[in-house]
This record gives C-alpha cells, structure tokens and sequence, in this order.
C-alpha cells in the first residue's frame, strides 16, 4: 500500500497592490503634459503589476501653489481609502515648487503619515536611508523652487526689454481702441476691441482708433469733465440715459468712469508696470528685483520712478492738454471729498439698508441739512434709480420703536418659562430618529462583507476581480456614511443644552430694547441693530406736493425689516419674524 503524502496547506494569495497617481502641469514652462504624465504612471502601474485606483489632477496650476484642488482631493482619498498602496508621480516637481524646500517635505511627510509610500518616475530614488533620502529630497524641492524664481526673473527682463522698445501691448484692449497687426510681409488689418486674437510669430501690434461710437464717447467724456458741468456719476447718468454700452456691456459706474479719466493711454502715452503682482520678483530702480519675505502685498502700485512711459507712443484720443485739465480737476475735487466714506462706516445701520425698487445699498451721507440721510447707490453711482432719500435719524427711531413693540413688559414677565419650553420643544424634534445599534449593526455586516471579498480576489479571474473591486469600492463609502450617521446619532445624544443660560441670553436682548432710548449713543444703537437687524428694504412713492425743480422729491411708505437670525431664534415665542416699518417719520 502506497504510503501518504501529506497535504500541504495553502493560504490564497493576497490581492494585487494599489497604487494611485498624481499628475499637474502649469503654464510656467511644463516638461510634461497631463496627458503624457497619465500615460507613464499608467505604464508604471502595470510593469509592476499594481492596480491604478485614480489619478488626481492639478492642471494649469503652478508647483508654488500647495494648497491646491488636486492636493486636497488627494489628502482626503489617502485619509479616508482602507487601502495603503503607493503614489506614484512622474516627478519631484510636480508635487511641488515651493519657495521653502522644508514646506515641500511637509507636504511629503503628510502624505507618508497617511500610510501611503511615494515613487516618483524621476529624480532621486528612496535609497532606504532616511537621513539621505531627506537630504535629497530637500536638494530637489530647492532646485524646483528655484527654478520658478530664475523663470519669473528672466520673464520680467523679457517684457522690460520689450516695453521700453514700445511692444509690449497684451492683454485687454481699452475702450475706444482697436489692434492694428502688421504681418512681416507688410499686409495689415484691423482686430476690433472685442475679438480675440493670438499673435504669430513676426507679427507687430500697435493700437489705433477703434469704432467711431466708442471715440466719440470718449471725447464727450473728456470735453463735459474739462468744462466742469459733469461729475463722474453725472456722467454715467448720461450714458445709461442715452443706452451706451459700458466697456464691458453693461451699465456705467463712476468707478468706471474715473478710471478711464485717468488712464494716460487716451493721451497717447503707453504706461507700463503701473502695479505688480509678482510673487517671486518685482521692478526696482529698472531692474528685475526678487522679493522677499515681509515686503508687503503682492499687488500694489508701483512707484513713478519704477513705472515705464512712452509718450506718443499711439494715436490720442484726446489732446494732452485737455487729459492735463481733467486731471487736474480731479485732484482738486477729491481733496474736498473724504468725509462721506467715515460717516458710512460709523453708523449704526451701514450695509444693512437697501432700496426696493432697485436692489442697491443705501449709503449714509450728507444730502440734506437736516442731518445725515441715505440715499439709494443706484441713483449716486450710475443713476439707474431715482434720488430715494430717508433721514437716518428717522430710520432708526422707526426701528427702534418697532423693536419696542416686541419687548413689552407683558412678554417680559414670563419670557423665561416660554423660551424654555420653545427650546425643549425643539430639542425634541431634532432627537435622532435612528438608533445608533441599528447603525452599528448595519456597518458591520458591511466590515464582513468588504473582508469577504477582500479574501476572494485572490483566488478568481481578473475580470471577476475587477468586479469585485469595484463593488468594495461602493461598500466602502456606504460605510463612509454609517460613520457620519453615528457620529451625528451621538452627538445629538451626548449633547447637553443650558437651557437657563439660553434663556438668560434672551432675557438680556429684551431688557437692552427695552431700556435703549431713542436719543442713545451711537455705540448703542450699533451694538443693538447688529443683533437684531438683518437688513431694511425701505419702499419710496413719488410726492406730488414736494417737487423740486432738479428732481423729483420722494416719501418713504414702509418697508421690510429682516430679524437676525439670533434674534429670530431668540423670539421664537413672538408672533412673527418679520416686521413692517408704517411710519419711518
């Protein structure tokens, strides 16, 4: 009789490693696009026999910005996937290009400490030697991070050496001109303001007289501006008026307005490197100076001395004397003008006043003899709406009398007992309507689940495989879910509410309505409106009897009053949670 063999126990093989990937390229000279870097990290995936579960993106982003979209998508599927695999990059670089290489190992440490391992297709390899590989790793964010301060250096000479020469004109056109391209074979034409054009190598660009309409409007500006009969939203009054599109079509502003007032290109003269936004270097004393740090925001205007200018550098629009005056009148006019934007801010309902007929803010100035009012912005600043004028004074009197309705002394005397009983009343119908061991139960029938099929893939086909994977991959964020479910379920069961505190805090916005006077401090009225007034929408009716013979005179009918959501929680005891202002005075 043949003798036994014995029997050898088998355990299945483990399944496949995994692996994601990370791929970015930038407008800043990239090696590789995102398509070619997909391609290699894909080749990679499967020489190695790994199983490529996604790769993240970053695409025209530069290296020096970390906190970046593809980079937080990352960190979350690393934090929160059950599977520890590799992440796979073409390169150092495309990780990162930061300014300080120690922010680049920060952010690989962040990686590592997720459980995940890092391979990159290029560069320096992980030798083992922490210490080493450290150093490397260093050396490599340094060169990266470099790199992009010697690019950002040599493109800034680039476009000095090019404005001083006069042809350094990209970007938006200004309104009122147009692209003359001249081809190295002599042809030219004209590109309007509008229309998008890429130049081609050989091609020269210089600006010319656009539409006639955009012209003419320019010069109407300059002429009514120079002879002192218009302001900057007069102005855009007349404009809106007559239906001419503002350069970007919409309605003029007098921000808008001012700006091409000033803007020396209708003179003729070509400006450049007015402001600089530069986040590696900066013009100084006409040469390309790095930044460093503490130097203050990025964007900024530059001094005179740093700028370029190029006098009779296109055709004017306007003449140089007519630009001078404008200037001129400007300067004066603004010198009388800076005492309107402190009131604004100093009183007690700044941005929380708006007009009903057209949407805008109403903003506290001086119109009126009688004291400080608000007047509609969209009459101010575009004329789009009429001259809508309420005393503040008035307003907040009104207001304050209408809060006063709320808080008297007969919803005072047991307003304690209501607010709690408010509040244990919706404490229970925020109680959770599952039970957390109903929860519990369900993940882990899903633990057993996702470790079965864990234990089969090694034994079956790979298109079954493949399946199967992506069914765990579905289970998996289920049980993402039942997770926030339970930690929602015990904070709503843990959770301990003061409802005396809360009723306190009730008590006290009662007693400061009820005891704030109509004549008190300013400080007062603010601290007071700011818990307790959202917005006001005030509603104007033409007055018949008041005419005036510039514009028409309005009365205030009423209005809206938004409670803050405080307040409206605080007086969920109270009849309503929006009021109507009948009599602003």
């Amino acid at each position: 009789m043949a003798e036994a063999q014995p029997t050898t126990l088998r355990s299945p093989p483990l399944p496949r490693p995994v692996a994601v990937g990370l791929a970015r390229c930038s407008t800043d000279g990239q090696e590789h696009s995102i398509a070619d870097q997909r391609a290699e990290i894909t080749a990679w995936a499967s020489e190695n026999g790994t199983q490529l579960l996604d790769v993240f993106e970053d695409e025209a982003v530069s290296g020096s910005e970390l906190d970046r979209r593809g980079i937080r998508k990352l960190l979350r599927f690393l934090r929160s996937t059950p599977h520890k695999g590799t992440l796979v990059i073409w390169k150092r670089n495309r990780l990162a290009r930061p300014d300080d290489p120690r922010d680049g190992l920060i952010l690989e440490r962040q990686i590592e400490q997720t459980g995940w391992s890092i391979q990159y297709l290029h560069g320096a390899q992980a030798s083992g030697n922490k210490l080493m590989d450290t150093l490397m790793s260093a050396i490599e964010h340094h060169q990266s991070g470099e790199f992009l301060r010697s690019l950002a250096t040599d493109v800034l000479r680039g476009q000095l050496r090019r404005a001083l020469a006069g042809g350094f004109l990209v970007g938006v056109v200004p309104y009122g001109f147009a692209r003359q391209v001249t081809s190295p074979s002599g042809a030219s034409r004209s590109v309007g303001r509008k229309e998008r054009y890429r130049r081609a190598p050989g091609e020269a660009v210089r600006w010319v007289s656009g539409e006639p309409a955009e012209v003419e409007t320019v010069q109407r500006m300059f002429e009514r501006f120079g002879s002192e009969k218009a302001s900057f939203v007069g102005l855009a009054g007349e404009l809106n008026a007559d239906s001419i599109p503002s350069p970007r079509g919409k309605l003029w502003v007098g921000s808008t307005i001012r700006g091409m007032l000033l803007n020396p290109t209708y003179a003729g003269e070509f400006v450049w490197n007015r402001q600089t936004a530069g986040r590696f270097c900066r013009l100084i004393d006409g040469k390309a100076t790095r930044r460093t740090k503490g130097e203050g925001p990025r964007c900024r205007k530059t001094e005179v001395e740093d700028q370029v200018r190029i006098p009779d550098h296109h055709v004017a629009l306007v003449e140089k004397e007519l630009f001078d005056k404008v200037g001129e009148i400007i300067a004066r006019r603004g010198s009388r003008s800076g005492g309107r934007r402190q009131i604004n801010r100093s009183h007690p309902l700044s941005r929380k006043v708006f007009c009903s007929q057209c949407g805008s803010s109403m903003t506290a100035t001086r119109f009126d003899k009688r004291g400080p009012v608000y007047c509609c912005n969209g009459y101010r600043r575009s004329r789009t709406c009429e001259c809508y004028l309420i005393l503040a004074g008035s307003l907040e009197r009104a207001l304050l009398r209408k809060l006063k309705e709320v808080a008297t002394p007969s919803i005072r005397s047991n307003l304690r007992e209501k607010v709690v009983k408010a509040l244990r009343t919706r404490l229970a119908s925020d109680a959770p309507t599952v039970t957390i061991e109903r929860l519990a139960k369900e993940r882990k029938n899903l633990e057993r689940k996702i470790s079965r099929a864990l234990d089969n893939m090694g034994v079956v086909g790979a298109d079954v495989a493949q399946q199967i994977a992506g069914k765990i991959e579905g289970w998996t964020t289920h049980r993402r879910e039942l997770d926030e479910k339970i930690a929602r379920a015990k904070g709503q069961e843990t959770k301990e509410v003061d409802l005396q505190s809360a009723a306190d805090d009730v008590v006290a916005l009662f007693d400061e309505i009820a005891e704030t006077r109509e004549d008190a401090p300013r400080e007062a009225l603010t601290h007071l409106f700011r818990k307790t007034v959202e917005r006001v929408d005030l509603e104007f009716e033409v007055d018949p009897d008041k005419a005036h013979r510039k514009r028409n005179r309005h009365t205030c009918v009423g209005g809206n009053v938004v409670l803050t959501p405080f307040f409206d929680q605080a007086a969920s005891v109270l009849p309503c949670d929006q009021y109507v202002v009948t009599d602003p005075g």
